[in-house]
């Protein structure tokens, strides 16, 4: 479905920037010759302001500079560097960029400067400063909310903060250990599903097979439904990876059309947002329904919807049915992409790095015992070596390897004086891996976590990764998120083998709303059995 998407967005991008195009070659001499845009001295803010994020990082003795004289690479004229940036791998373009140019450097897109940012400290601070002195990029967020989805994710201010509440309140440590039954439950399906697969020699497609079961986790916890999606095709699960979809492709198009002139697949969009909230508060109506028949709910909800609707439901309640479906909307997609592909990401490199895929099955086999999966919360907490491979796969390949901020007013980052509404390029993996400066960094390495918990390593790995944000937005889904790739991690290496294909291509990395592998070319087996799967 996503692909399809892709496929249709590339098609429109390619007309828009066609024309885009053909209009700078005409105006190349006028544009050579219009001057540079020059950034006035701001006045230096009160270091006491709430407002004046530079205190994150060390103090400097030089004058502080503007932005539009950073350093950066040449583009063209009108154009900037659009034409640099363009296809799935625009991120690593970015990473290269600032080994060339420093931690601080400046981009320009059709007009717009964008400084980009990758200074771990720096950035770190301006994840702190959320929300009163940084926001989300403006133009996601507004992306977003055109399509008719407002939630934690988009709001800003004491918006976010009341809808922030609320997310915190759903997703709780207690609530998802509640959820643990049904989490088993689905770990076991997809189980069963890839032993009838090898036994009856049909081929198993494992991208597609873990999107799905990250889909059917987050669909049952944000919405208390059981969507199948690894044997069915469920409307709604289409109809909001259609929206985001569309969110997607209008963040890579230059100019925005839709706004003047809506394409068929705009239309559909539209029509399916309309069908998801449709839906939702379909799933609404039978939580409420089964939660007057359990009232033991109301004290112990199992889910995050349900724990919503409590919080609806006390007396002094400062929610809404519309935040209920902004937020469920909101989790489906973002908890499906990151967990799949992070899922992903970590089976390839433990498929190169037999001495770590060895070191997750012995532990998946002590500490399961017997049985097929773990059988409580408790028992996932045992699987110390397997967190530190998923959090080694996270470092190496983050789902969210840059994220975009916005100053509220004028500020100073570093050394740089920055106006309000400036996009903030932080390149969060990049900034990470220059201010660790591990051996053999670019090695997956799932032990370097473990020596880290030990006290080994001085510089602590937990405080400089940042794969769930940080400061007062980090991911409030980020105990289900661990749980839930622990669970199936576990199970995985307790059940089955994998092995890279003998003809296996070097994996690309794909950024669009995040990050995911160009393919996963895996075989797999029973661990009892011969027979490898067939590709597919």
């Amino acid at each position: 479905m996503k692909n399809s998407s892709a496929h249709a967005t590339c098609t429109e991008l390619d007309a828009v920037q066609a024309a885009v195009h053909r209009l700078a070659q005409k105006s190349e001499e006028q544009a050579e010759q219009q001057p540079q845009p020059q950034l006035q001295p701001q006045p230096q803010p009160d270091p006491s302001s709430q407002h004046a994020v530079h205190h994150a990082v060390p103090e400097v003795s030089r004058p502080a500079r503007s932005y539009i004289d950073l350093p950066g690479p040449r583009g063209w004229p009108l154009l900037g560097n659009a034409l640099q940036l363009q296809g799935l791998g625009f991120h690593s373009q970015l990473e290269s960029w600032a080994g060339q140019y420093g931690p601080y450097y400046r981009l320009r897109i059709v007009g717009r400067n964008y400084m980009v940012l990758s200074d771990r400290e720096a950035i770190a601070g301006l994840l702190r400063a959320r929300p009163e002195g940084m926001r989300r990029s403006s133009r996601v967020s507004g992306l977003i909310e055109e399509c008719g989805l407002r939630s934690v994710f988009t709001a800003e201010g004491e918006d976010w903060r009341r809808q922030r509440r609320l997310a915190m309140r759903a997703m709780t440590p207690e609530v998802v250990r509640r959820f643990f039954p049904t989490l088993a439950r689905l770990n076991a399906r997809l189980r069963r599903r890839w032993q009838d697969a090898l036994e009856t020699g049909q081929p198993i497609a494992i991208m597609h097979d873990l999107n799905a079961y990250a889909l059917d986790v987050v669909a049952a916890f944000s919405l208390g439904e059981d969507f199948n999606c690894l044997q069915n095709s469920s409307s709604l699960p289409h109809d909001i990876e259609q929206v985001f979809g569309r969110v997607s492709a209008r963040l890579t198009t230059l100019v925005p059309y839709w706004r003047y002139l809506r394409l068929p697949a705009d239309r559909a969009m539209e029509a399916g947002m309309r069908r998801a909230r449709a839906a939702i508060q379909d799933c609404i109506a039978r939580a409420r329904e089964r939660m007057r028949a359990q009232p033991e709910l109301a004290s112990r909800p199992s889910n995050m919807l349900e724990a919503m609707l409590v919080a609806c439901a006390a007396a002094d309640s400062e929610w809404h049915d519309d935040d209920v479906i902004g937020n469920a909307l909101i989790m489906v997609f973002a908890g499906e992409d990151t967990s799949s592909h992070t899922l992903a990401w970590l089976l390839d490199l433990a498929a190169r790095h037999p001495e770590a895929m060895a070191g997750m099955v012995e532990e998946s086999d002590r500490v399961l015992g017997a049985g097929f999966q773990a059988e409580s919360m408790q028992m996932l907490d045992r699987l110390t070596y397997t967190e530190a491979a998923i959090k080694e796969a996270m470092r190496l390949k983050p789902v969210a390897p840059i994220i975009g901020l916005e100053p509220n007013q004028d500020t100073r980052i570093g050394d740089v004086w920055v106006p309000a509404g400036t996009i903030v390029v932080s390149l969060l993996r990049h900034a990470v891996a220059q201010d660790l400066a591990l051996e053999q960094a670019q090695e997956f390495r799932p032990e370097r976590w473990l020596n880290a918990q030990a006290g080994q390593e001085p510089c602590a790995l937990e405080k400089k990764l940042m794969p769930f944000g940080g400061g007062p937005r980090f991911c409030p889904g980020r105990y289900l998120a661990l749980a839930q790739m622990r669970m199936l991690i576990s199970m995985l290496m307790r059940n089955f083998e994998f092995r890279l294909r003998p003809d296996a291509a070097p994996v690309e990395e794909c950024y669009t709303v995040t990050m995911k592998p160009s393919s996963l070319p895996l075989e797999v087996r029973r661990r009892s059995g011969e027979r490898w799967s067939v590709f597919n």
